[in-house]
């Protein structure tokens, strides 16, 4: 079945997590998509998984924690996580709303922050 991800909104409904970060997901057999809206100041705790992961933010400013470094991720910009490396990320405060599109590969069986 094809799946329609370009009108998200309307066709992925959203799951409100802790802190009102919004996620909405959408997976295939390989590959998961995740577009996250957090608000100013939110933070998501670190963790990690099996799955490489791809962030690209959309709207806003995201600040990626990978052990002792930080990397400030503007509109635009992207970042790879290997698989199984520890992250997590907070929205700066200058930043206001943020929004990202997340793609992992393959498909995780668990989603941090609920689910």
């Amino acid at each position: 079945d094809v799946m329609v991800v370009a009108a998200y909104g309307r066709i992925l409904p959203a799951e409100v997590l802790a802190g009102g970060v919004e996620r909405r997901r959408a997976t295939g057999e390989q590959l998961e998509l995740i577009v996250y809206d957090y608000p100013a100041g939110a933070v998501f705790a670190e963790h990690s998984h099996a799955a490489e992961q791809l962030t690209i933010v959309l709207t806003g400013a995201l600040v990626f924690r990978l052990g002792e470094r930080e990397e400030r991720l503007e509109a635009g910009e992207a970042l790879l996580v290997p698989g199984g490396e520890p992250h997590g990320a907070y929205v700066p405060a200058d930043a206001g709303e943020t929004r990202t599109i997340n793609v992992f590969t393959p498909v995780r069986a668990a989603l941090p922050g609920g689910a």
